[in-house]
């Protein structure tokens, strides 16, 4: 081979080492830059650094550019950990031993462990804790700084309260303490701005009187050259802390004085409620508030109100009391008939608070007798009973039991439908078929079902037959008419669709006393009741026949259509009756030719008078009578004549005599009828404005 050939095959050779070398260098390059860039990609998702047994397999490149991140890493992590370290260190705490245990932990991690990694990192580790000692000088002379400064601060704010710094002394005594070592790193002007940082500080929030540092802050005082106040930018900052300071003073005040009035509210209106609070009393509060102008005269003026209102809420009370007294006296008198519903219900009400609140069982059996003999019906009462549920049906029933005791019709009008039927039921239970309470209750319906009406009204049709024949008349013996009869059947009807558990029989009879509830009986004729009550119906059939008496005297109406005359409320005003004929037509006046109507308490109050009246009359006429002639006028003789004395009498004479139908008065005049002495009661009550 000749040369030139061999110096062919050296170039090639070179080429080719050279071409291989240089592949490898970028191999290197390319691994140290995957290495790079998968660790950066694990230290942004918060993966920890691989271990060394995983890296083992990766080329030396890939694991240099792996290491050489995760090295950046640490150093960045280890000086955000000594920044934390020397943070909690006291001015003069020597930093060194933190950092050589942090750095020592740092250099034995697995990516330090490689000489020319350790070599390379080395201006990094410098710089950063270069850094880190840099930073807590700074730290702290801050910390220094700010420790003299909030020493100071201190001092200029207990100076500014206690009025110290307002003198030439305290002043120069204030500046005296900058040239000691404790404030060393404070010159006058951080002084003069602590000094006025604690006056705005101290005035916005009211703890001085912002018009007096005002006044202080606008003149040199001791050593100062010239007044704060003066000071660039100091002046606006020292207006905004005066307008804020003199509003907060002005809420504090407002708030004390409302907490004060707060305070004496309770006894205020305590006082005001029962009319005791004076003028003189009322604004020597209003001093003591310290009220002005328009907020004294609104606080003058409400508290007088008040009182005013106090007053006629207190004789207000004293009326309702004194009616209320009004009332019971009626009622134990019995007179309950000259009171309207309204005032015995009002009564009532009243009365039954007054009994649960004292807790007296006897007081609210005496409540319950006297109110429901008066045809009242208590609200709380019937709320209670309204309202029963097994848990409470034996206690609710025992109370049922008593009014029933008392009128069993006006019981019923104390029950709702479905609680009327549920109580017969448990009343059949106890009484006839032998079960007790307790069992009795178990055996109630739910109230789940719900009856159909052609179901319930199909059962009331046919149990009615029966009903009607076992019970002839109605309870209280009248007779039991169509539109009566009508009545219950609806009405029964209504209680089975709330209860179809309970027989129809019960039903039926609930159904008759509840309409029974809601009638009276006007000369042998079941009416509605109206506006009257079971006790007007003696006068109320006093009342007709005696109207009927007069209609066949003047003609109205034939004899043979006298004993047939019944009353019955209007239909648009249930509080008047109006005189009927057997028909079923109102009366009409013989003058006027309209309906001839009354009220029917009126009425049964003037008749309850009027018979009282008239057995006085008779008692004192006997007396009278015996008294001249010293024999009762009964025992008369045909020897005696009551008028002229003993002689001769005939036997009829004598009988017409004992049997007449006016009792006389005192001085021998018949008594009034009832007509005119109703006529009478009429003007006496209009003569007192009833």
């Amino acid at each position: 081979m000749g040369s030139v050939a061999a110096d062919v095959f050296s170039r090639l050779g070179a080429a080719a080492s050279r071409l291989q070398t240089d592949r490898a260098v970028r191999k290197d390059a390319e691994d140290q830059t995957q290495g790079q860039t998968d660790r950066t990609v694990e230290s942004l998702g918060g993966t920890a650094a691989q271990p060394a047994e995983t890296l083992a397999d990766k080329t030396a490149g890939y694991r240099r550019g792996y290491y050489l991140t995760e090295a950046a890493n640490r150093i960045h992590t280890t000086k955000l950990e000594l920044a934390k370290a020397t943070a909690g260190l006291r001015p003069g705490e020597d930093i060194a031993p933190i950092m050589q245990e942090r750095m020592a932990e740092m250099l034995k991690s697995p990516e330090f462990q490689d000489a020319a990694i350790l070599k390379e990192m080395q201006p990094a580790i410098q710089k950063m804790q270069e850094g880190v000692v840099e930073f807590r000088q700074k730290t702290e002379l801050a910390e220094i700084f700010d420790s003299q400064a909030e020493n100071l601060r201190q001092i200029a704010r207990d100076g500014v309260q206690d009025g110290s710094l307002l003198t030439a002394e305290g002043v120069n005594n204030f500046r005296a303490a900058l040239n000691t070592e404790a404030f060393a790193y404070l010159d006058d002007d951080d002084a003069d701005d602590i000094l006025s940082g604690a006056y705005i500080d101290l005035i916005e929030t009211g703890q001085i009187d912002p018009e007096n540092a005002k006044a202080a802050l606008q003149k040199p005082i001791g050593s100062a050259k010239a007044a704060l106040w003066d000071r660039t930018g100091w002046g606006e900052k020292f207006e905004t802390a005066v307008s804020a300071g003199s509003t907060v003073r002005a809420r504090k005040f407002e708030e004390a004085q409302a907490e004060m009035l707060s305070g004496m509210e309770y006894q205020l209106q305590g006082r005001a409620s029962k009319g005791q609070l004076a003028i003189g009393d009322i604004n020597a509060l209003a001093d003591k508030v310290g009220m002005h102008g328009k907020d004294r005269l609104s606080f003058v003026r409400r508290w007088i109100d008040q009182n005013d209102a106090g007053l006629k809420h207190m004789q207000s009370e004293a009326n309702r009391a004194k009616e209320h007294n009004q009332v019971i006296a009626a009622i134990n008198a019995g007179n309950a008939l000259s009171l309207t519903d309204s005032q015995l219900n009002k009564s009532a009400e009243k009365e039954w608070a007054a009994a649960v609140t004292g807790g007296d069982r006897k007081v609210q059996q005496a409540v319950i007798e006297r109110y429901t003999r008066a045809g009242i019906v208590i609200p709380q009462l019937k709320d209670m009973l309204g309202r029963t549920t097994a848990r409470n049906l034996t206690a609710n029933y025992n109370l049922y039991s008593e009014l029933v005791k008392i009128d069993p019709v006006a019981a019923d009008r104390y029950l709702s439908e479905s609680n009327a039927t549920l109580f017969a039921q448990h009343h059949d239970n106890v009484t006839k078929f032998g079960m007790t309470p307790e069992e009795s209750i178990q055996a109630l319906p739910t109230g789940a079902t719900k009856g159909r009406r052609v179901d319930v009204a199909r059962e009331i049709g046919q149990a009615t037959t029966q009903f009607y024949k076992d019970r002839p008349t109605l309870p209280n013996g009248a007779e039991r008419t169509r539109g009566v009869k009508a009545q219950i059947e609806q009405q029964a009807i209504r209680l089975a669709l709330a209860n179809p558990n309970a027989s129809p029989e019960d039903n039926l009879a609930v159904a008759e006393r509840r309409v029974l509830g809601g009638l009276i009986e006007v000369n042998g004729r079941m009416v509605p009741r109206g506006g009257a009550r079971p006790s007007a119906q003696p006068g109320i059939d006093a009342f007709v026949r005696d109207g009927a008496d007069d209609l066949v005297k003047t003609g109205v109406i034939s004899q043979e259509l006298k004993a047939g005359v019944y009353a019955a409320p209007l239909p648009n005003q249930p509080n008047r009756f109006a005189l009927m004929l057997p028909s079923g037509y109102p009366v009409a006046h013989p003058k006027t030719g309209r309906p001839i109507t009354f009220d029917p308490l009126e009425v049964a109050q003037a008749r309850a008078e009027y018979d009282s009246e008239r057995k006085e009359a008779e008692v004192r006429a006997s007396a009278k009578f015996k008294q001249q002639f010293g024999a009762e006028r009964a025992g008369l003789t045909p020897w005696y004549d009551g008028k002229r004395g003993p002689s001769l009498m005939t036997t009829e004479e004598v009988e017409a005599f004992n049997n007449r139908t006016k009792p006389i008065t005192e001085d021998g005049k018949d008594f009034p009828s009832f007509m005119d002495f109703l006529q009478e009661h009429r003007t006496k009550r209009k003569s007192k404005g009833q």
